[in-house]
């Protein structure tokens, strides 16, 4: 199947790209993005695309710390990134 995704920008072939780097490793976040990223061609795309089905699926705690921690941490770094997750998260809660 590998071979038969295309994975450029074009929504027909990063879309079926990114469903299936999270479907061949759903246990871990790390291994979705990395499997993603490896596939090739427009990397950027069909990992932020796999980053978010896995992230959703596993939540902050699922993203490697190896990975977080050098995140810049400036006035709009990780810090506040985090909190504006948590906010929205709690608006879209109390509409449900």
């Amino acid at each position: 199947a590998q071979e038969r995704l295309g994975s450029s920008i074009e929504a027909h072939e990063s879309v079926p790209a990114a469903l299936y780097s999270f479907l061949r490793h759903p246990e871990s976040f790390e291994g979705a993005v990395s499997f993603a990223v490896r596939l090739g061609d427009d990397t950027d795309t069909v990992g932020a695309m796999t980053g978010a089905i896995a992230g959703a699926f596993h939540g902050y705690a699922g993203i490697p710390q190896k990975w977080l921690r050098p995140l810049e941490n400036g006035a709009k770094g990780r810090d506040y990134t985090l909190s504006l997750a948590d906010r929205l998260f709690d608006r879209w809660q109390a509409t449900v």
